[in-house]
């Protein structure tokens, strides 16, 4: 009997799961690649999450090969529609999600995957950078509010080295300015550049760059590294992360 109660068991939970189709392609976490008005969607297999514009909105979710079917669950309107249709489609990789209305004719929105909180920043700065490594001797960053990031990595094949805000340092000094202004004058020593570099950029291009820095009015340099106990990779897609490296 215990058997039999047990089959049964498994055949309506088969049954339940079969009748609410999702793409497991789509389960995770997926951020907007636009500048401006960043949207991140997060897939489960019984809702899905949508963090827009300082909102979080809840939805249920089904999908067949093509669309995504989705209603409205919090922050409903009555005056306005709840049930909604998305065209969408994957790359190769399924790492990158575009979707579309059925009425557009191309896919214009395009999101990517996101598994840890290094890989949300790459996003944001539309940059990717694998850092390098140093296993001994590493020290925390300290207080970010002191902190001008500074980013050198490729991009298509050319080298990129560019702040949060801008895609070059042309205007290095003048950007900074902000920053410096921000604080008081008591706390001003502390202000530094946090250097992030990919592993495969020269040394002698990113002391060119350095020297750069240097320059300006700003003179400390805190260059990032990481190493197995401080992985960037073993983070939350969305955490702050804690950087670690040394003064050069």
């Amino acid at each position: 009997m215990k058997t039999i109660i047990r089959t049964l068991l498994v055949i309506c939970i088969l049954q339940s799961c079969s009748k609410k189709n999702i793409d497991n392609d789509l389960l995770g976490n997926w951020s907007s690649t636009k500048s401006s008005n960043i949207v991140d969607l997060q897939f489960f297999k019984d809702s899905l999450i949508q963090n827009a514009w300082g909102k979080t909105t809840k939805f249920s979710w089904t999908s067949n090969n093509s669309k995504i079917f989705y209603t409205q669950l919090t922050n409903v309107d009555p005056e306005l529609e709840t049930d909604f249709i998305l065209e969408y489609k994957l790359n190769a990789q399924k790492d990158t999600l575009f979707v579309k209305k059925e009425t557009d004719s191309s896919f214009t929105n395009q999101f990517l995957k996101i598994n840890n909180g290094l890989q949300y920043l790459e996003k944001n700065i539309n940059l990717n950078f694998d850092l390098p490594k140093k296993e001994n001797g590493l020290i925390s960053s300290g207080n970010k509010e002191f902190d001008f990031n500074i980013y050198i990595g490729f991009k298509n094949g050319k080298l990129v080295a560019k702040t949060d805000r801008y895609i070059n340092l042309a205007g290095i000094q003048s950007e900074i300015y902000e920053l410096i202004f921000s604080v008081k004058e008591q706390e001003k020593e502390q202000i530094k550049y946090l250097l992030f570099t990919d592993k495969e950029v020269p040394e002698k291009e990113i002391d060119s760059i350095k020297k750069l820095l240097k320059d300006t009015t700003i003179k400390k340099i805190f260059r990032v590294y990481t190493n197995d106990q401080v992985d960037y990779e073993r983070t939350g897609w969305k955490d702050e992360l804690n950087w670690f490296g040394e003064y050069e």
